[in-house]
């Protein structure tokens, strides 16, 4: 299974465990497969391909915000092997 990276903002309370919760009525959280200082990343099902996915958020409350920075860095790169692909940022 190939999963792709997704960049989205975490917009539910990170103290929650959000497997199976639905984000912007399009991907469908399914369990945690990463975590680090600046977010979670999770596996997921993109409901309008029906592709797996993952989807990486921070927390709305972030002290030093990044996935935004992050987005404009993979935009510059993606044409470069070994660079995720992002398919959305945002909701």
């Amino acid at each position: 299974m190939k999963i792709g990276t997704l960049t989205s903002q975490f917009l539910i309370d990170m103290q929650r465990t959000p497997t199976h919760f639905n984000i912007g009525n399009r991907f469908l959280l399914d369990k945690k497969i990463g975590m680090g200082g600046f977010g979670e990343v999770y596996m997921a099902k993109d409901s309008t391909t029906g592709k797996n996915c993952a989807v990486k958020m921070e927390s709305r409350v972030a002290g030093m915000p990044v996935l935004n920075y992050e987005f404009k860095i993979l935009q510059h790169l993606k044409n470069l092997e070994g660079v995720p692909q992002v398919y959305k940022f945002g909701l």
